[in-house]
């Protein structure tokens, strides 16, 4: 019965340990994302805009109900 709450707190330390890393891989996403959709030359200036108006939704998603879990 012991190692049961030895591997959950082994489980909680290594999601405390790379939290930042999550963060980082979040805002990697989105800025790939951005990118994409102001540089492409096939798409419309509207479509660009709203591709930059979903990541602003996806980044306000994340900072109020994804980053606090």
């Amino acid at each position: 019965m012991s190692a049961a709450p030895a591997a959950l707190a082994d489980r909680r330390h290594f999601w405390e340990r790379t939290v930042l890393g999550w963060h980082l891989v979040f805002a990697a996403m989105i800025a790939v994302v951005a990118a994409a959709a102001v540089t492409d030359p096939e798409i419309s200036v509207l479509q660009q805009w709203e591709a930059l108006g979903l990541c602003m939704v996806w980044i306000l998603w994340y900072v109020v109900l994804g980053r606090p879990v």
